[in-house]
This record gives C-alpha cells, structure tokens and sequence, in this order.
C-alpha cells in the first residue's frame, strides 16, 4: 500500500502517528509505504513546476493502526478519567 501527501501533511500525518514509529525496509501487504513530495520553486507564468521526491518511509500497518487508533498525540485514559471528573465536579 503507497500514500503520497505533501510536507504540510507530513507533519500532521507525524502528529498522529508519531515520528518515532518504527521504519522496515522491504515492501510486502503488510507494510505501508508513504512518499512524501513539494512543490519546486515559482517558475515564470505558464511553466509547471517539478514535483520533488523528499522521502520515502515505510512501516508494518499493525504498527500504523495501533498508532491511528490510540494517536500519538491522544491523552492518556487516566487524562481522559481526569477530564471527565472535572466536567461531572468531582
């Protein structure tokens, strides 16, 4: 499985999963891969700018949705236990 995104996606991407998730280096079903592209610089009006290759990383999708569903950057249960304590005024 491939995903392209661009560097703004990047980060929130990072922002959900976490940087530290750990990278493999094979491909196989199990393993997502991701590219991430920019834009070139501003070229004169009517010529197309390149698309920039700026990495590839890859990671088993157990790992992704593991990561996806509790979310790198979640409060913990007992934050959430706390919150809702607060709400109820206890």
């Amino acid at each position: 499985m491939s995903v392209l995104h661009s560097e703004s996606a990047s980060a929130k991407f990072e922002d959900i999963i976490g940087e530290d998730i750990p990278l493999v280096n094979y491909k196989s079903p199990e393993v997502m891969t991701v590219h991430t592209y920019s834009l070139s610089d501003p070229v004169p009006h009517g010529q197309q700018r390149e698309i920039l290759l700026n990495r590839n990383i890859r990671f088993e999708l157990s790992e992704f949705s593991e990561r996806f569903i509790t979310g790198a950057s979640l409060p913990s249960g007992e934050e959430l236990d706390e919150a809702v304590r607060r709400v109820l005024g206890m």
